[in-house]
Parts: C-alpha cells; sequence; structure tokens
C-alpha cells in the first residue's frame, strides 16, 4: 500500500508527537533526590531544576533580579559579585542561586577577589 506523498511527509512528525508525550524523562521520585514537587516549584519561580555539585542532587537554581549587572562590591548584587580573575575589582552579579563550579567573587569585607572552587 502506498500513502499519498503529503502523508509519507506527516507520518514521522505525527509519531515524535505520540513518542515525546508518552516519555516522561523525569527520574523516579526520590532518586537523587528528585522531587516532582520541587521540580514544579522550581519551574514556577523561573528556575532550573537539574542534578547538581559532585553528588549530583538534583536542586533548583532561581534567577537572580540583578544578574549580570555591573558591581564594584558584593553589596551591589543579591548574590556575589562575580569577576574574571583574582586580580579585577569590577564584576557581574552572579546569574543565579546556584553555588557550584570554580569562579572569583568581590569579598564584601576587604573588597578582594577571592578564588573558590564549590563542589
Amino acid at each position: 500500500m502506498r500513502f499519498p506523498p503529503i502523508l509519507a511527509a506527516l507520518a514521522p512528525l505525527m509519531l515524535f508527537g505520540c513518542v515525546a508525550t508518552q516519555v516522561d524523562d523525569a527520574p523516579p521520585e526520590g532518586e537523587n533526590g528528585y522531587s516532582r514537587a520541587k521540580a514544579e516549584e522550581c519551574a514556577a519561580r523561573d528556575g532550573t531544576y537539574a542534578r547538581r555539585g559532585i553528588l549530583g542532587q538534583y536542586g533548583c537554581a532561581v534567577p537572580f533580579a540583578n544578574a549580570g549587572k555591573v558591581c564594584t562590591a558584593a553589596s551591589d548584587c543579591i548574590g556575589q559579585c562575580r569577576v574574571e580573575n583574582g586580580e579585577a575589582t569590577t564584576g557581574t552579579c552572579q546569574a543565579t542561586t546556584d553555588p557550584f563550579g570554580c569562579y572569583y567573587y568581590l569579598d564584601e569585607e576587604s573588597g578582594q577577589p577571592l578564588g573558590i572552587c564549590v563542589d
């Protein structure tokens, strides 16, 4: 049996739509700290719910309102004032609440850049 060309072209798209709605990419509840309720709460706050840090536990990273703003002190930001290197005196406000990674930030008391890696 031969399908009309339009059906042959649309068939893969229709199949993909069916498969996509049946597959749930979420892990089982409790696996690596996963919680569907927390994932939904995170999404409602425009956050990203993903595995984080060396232990790979699920957590929510919520964007800061002043993310990317130029800063010269930690008090200029909701989060940290992140700098590119250990000598910079001007940086940008931290993008999200995610604490993981290696970076420099301006210390509030000394005003000096400090480097840290958080796993």
